[in-house]
């Protein structure tokens, strides 16, 4: 199941973000979107009630009218990973986007992996 985040899935959020990175750094970065205001929605996935992914867009501010989105961090647990549910997670994000309105969703991200939901270089 995939729905909207809620505070009280802050720590189990974090948790998926440093496993599946080795490292804390989008778990920061995550930190750092919400306290500066610029989340536009958070995303999780849920599989036998426990938070197993997680997908955060915020708005990216450019010189131009219309809301840029920017996809960053997308992480799995690794014990999910490889069964389609980031693809997943993308799809619904980038249909959520588009209820938001946004004109565009920019992605610094894996190039053989992205292209595959429409992103390009």
């Amino acid at each position: 199941m995939i729905r909207h985040a809620r505070t009280a899935d802050h720590p189990a959020i974090r948790e998926i973000n440093e496993t599946a990175f080795g490292k804390d750094d989008e778990a920061r970065l995550i930190e750092a979107l919400r306290a500066n205001g610029d989340v536009m929605f958070e995303l999780v996935a849920e599989a036998e009630g426990a938070l197993v992914g997680h997908i955060l867009f915020s708005r990216l501010w450019a010189d131009r009218t219309g809301l840029i989105a920017a996809l960053a961090p997308m992480a799995v647990w690794p014990g999910h990973q490889r069964r389609g549910l980031g693809g997943r997670l993308i799809e619904t994000g980038i249909d959520t986007c588009r209820d938001f309105g946004a004109h565009a969703i920019v992605v610094l991200g894996h190039p053989d992996y992205y292209p595959r939901f429409g992103f390009s270089a």
